[in-house]
C-alpha cells in the first residue's frame, strides 16, 4: 500500500519509529506519526507547489526535526543539484515549523 524499495518514504518508515508515509502525485503526499505514549496521532500533509517530486524528503526530514522525532538531515533526505554533470548544491529546507505541543 505504500512505496516500494529504494522509495524515500520507505527509507523515512524505516528510520523512524512509528511513522507511516504516502506520496502521490503533482507533490502531494502525506504522513502520521504514532509515538510511543501518545494518545493521538500526528498528522502532516504536504503539497510542493510546482508538483516536483524531489524536495519532497527533504520537506519531511525538516518537520520531522522540528517534531523532535528525528535526524534534521538524514541520508534519504540529501539531493544534490547538478549543473553540467557536477555537484553545483544541495536541496535544503529554507523555513522551520513553530511547534507549540
Amino acid at each position: 500500500m505504500v512505496a516500494g524499495k529504494g522509495r524515500d518514504v520507505t527509507a523515512a518508515m524505516v528510520h523512524v519509529p512509528g511513522l507511516i508515509v504516502k506520496d502521490g502525485a503533482e507533490g502531494v503526499f502525506a504522513a502520521a506519526l504514532i509515538r510511543p505514549g501518545d494518545t493521538a496521532a500526528t498528522g502532516i500533509a504536504i503539497k510542493i507547489a510546482d508538483g516536483a517530486s524531489r524536495p519532497r524528503a527533504t520537506v519531511l526530514a525538516q518537520i520531522l526535526s522540528d517534531l523532535g522525532v528525528g535526524d534534521p538531515a538524514p541520508e534519504w533526505a540529501r539531493h544534490a543539484v547538478l549543473g553540467g554533470g557536477r555537484v553545483v548544491g544541495q536541496i535544503q529546507p529554507a523555513l522551520s515549523l513553530v511547534w507549540k505541543p
